[in-house]
């Protein structure tokens, strides 16, 4: 088989394609035929060496998590599953075997069906963004319907999720973005929205939120922690010593903190499959990339100026 990989860190250049045995699934895996794969910034990041204290100094590494495809193999102990059957789910983070391969081998538990009528490159750029959506919102959040909600980044890959998860669970949400973004937030379900070029959306400190998702990465700590109401919550996605120490450390004022870092989870991917397939979710896929055109699309999700989320076609 095929397999994209890297063995010293540096830009979409470092990549290379290679020829490789095809894995076989261990037990309670199967082995997917990769159809599509969702490009996430992490992807990059990884090759770049942003993480090598937890990857090493000397790599030899395939990128990606996303992915959607056609099981091709079923390992022993396998339920639920069929050859032949469209899947999607992600790989872990830091998996030295990523998803720009031609098969990849994984724990059946992690996928879930692809909903009729969505494309394979739809369904490849929802697993770790919504997840890391659902997740934040949810599962450490714990909004209720009527909450106020403010999401920074609110048109990016995780940002776009994030919106139609809210709005699902029927909070009020704000949206930050650019200009040009505007009502592409307000076409999801944005209630208010804020252009960060021309106002800091917790400048005023009037508005309380009872969680505030800072997908960018660009509000300040101590505004952003203002601007939550009692129990509230502040979430990030950009690791780092003091992002942990603060998720770790409890807060005396009894709001929250927390660092979101989103692992496979097939019992909310089938959620999040369902809302797919009842049309209440959908993936904003700004451009759809050959396999051949990696390198393109990476400098593309490098800009920081995709709308929703970039894929590629196998």
């Amino acid at each position: 088989m095929w397999k994209y990989r890297y063995q010293h860190y540096g830009g979409p250049e470092v990549l290379e394609r290679v020829e490789t045995e095809s894995p076989s699934p261990g037990s309670g895996e199967v082995r997917v035929r990769v159809r599509a794969i969702g490009i996430n910034p992490i992807d990059w990041k990884l090759t770049r060496g942003d993480f090598r204290l937890l990857t090493g100094f000397r790599p030899d590494r395939t990128p990606g998590a996303d992915f959607a495809g056609v099981i091709d193999e079923i390992g022993p102990g396998v339920r639920g599953f069929s050859s032949g059957q469209a899947v999607f789910g992600m790989l872990p983070l830091l998996r030295a075997q990523g998803s720009y391969a031609e098969f990849v081998c994984t724990k059946a538990e992690h996928l879930a069906p692809v909903p009729d009528g969505i494309p394979m490159t739809d369904a490849a750029v929802m697993p770790l963004s919504a997840l890391t959506a659902f997740r934040a919102l949810f599962l450490h959040g714990r909004i209720a319907p009527g909450a106020d909600v403010l999401i920074n980044g609110a048109a990016g890959g995780v940002g776009s999720f994030a919106l139609q998860l809210a709005v699902i669970g029927r909070a009020r949400v704000t949206a930050v973005s650019s200009a040009e973004n505007q009502s592409y937030c307000r076409g999801r379900g944005a209630i208010h929205t804020i252009d960060y070029s021309s106002a800091d959306p917790l400048q005023d400190g009037s508005a309380l939120y009872d969680l505030i998702f800072d997908i960018a990465g660009t509000l300040s700590y101590r505004r952003a922690i203002d601007g939550l109401r009692n129990q509230g919550m502040l979430v990030t996605v950009h690791p780092g010593i003091i992002a942990l120490c603060r998720s770790i450390l409890p807060r005396r004022d009894g709001k929250r903190y927390h660092l979101e870092i989103v692992k496979p989870d097939g019992r909310r991917l089938h959620r999040i499959a369902e809302h797919a397939a009842a049309g209440r979710l959908t993936a904003s896929v700004e451009q759809v990339y050959g396999i051949e055109e990696v390198e393109t699309a990476w400098r593309r999700s490098m800009s920081g100026h995709v709308r929703g989320k970039l894929a590629l076609s196998v």
